[in-house]
């Protein structure tokens, strides 16, 4: 019987150490994908940001970024558009008003 108990020890530790091996790797997995949604939520947020200034400065028409809101945002995200005019610099100083009455003359 002796050696029957130490295979089941064996077993058992090797049986934990499997599940905290296992759950090590689902920590690190789910912590990998939280990043890559932050990078991709910033590369947006620049992407936007980007469009946003170069329609300000009329390097981009405002008809065409309202085709790309069109053909590939959700109609729930388009709605957030709706009444959005990327041509002026008003939308950028009333966010600015907004938050500490600060004005940037470099957007």
């Amino acid at each position: 019987m002796p050696i029957s108990f130490k295979k089941n020890e064996r077993l058992e530790k090797l049986l934990a150490q499997k599940a905290k091996l296992e759950s090590e790797l689902a920590r690190a997995q789910k912590s990998q994908k939280a990043e890559a949604r932050k990078l991709d939520s910033r590369r947006k947020i620049i992407l936007g940001a980007a469009l946003q200034k170069a329609a300000n400065e009329g390097r981009i028409k405002e008809d065409f970024i309202r085709s790309l809101i069109a053909t590939y945002a959700s109609e729930r995200d388009q709605k957030v558009f709706s009444e959005f005019d990327f041509s002026t610099r008003e939308n950028r100083d009333d966010e600015h008003r907004e938050i500490g009455d600060r004005h940037d003359e470099s957007y």
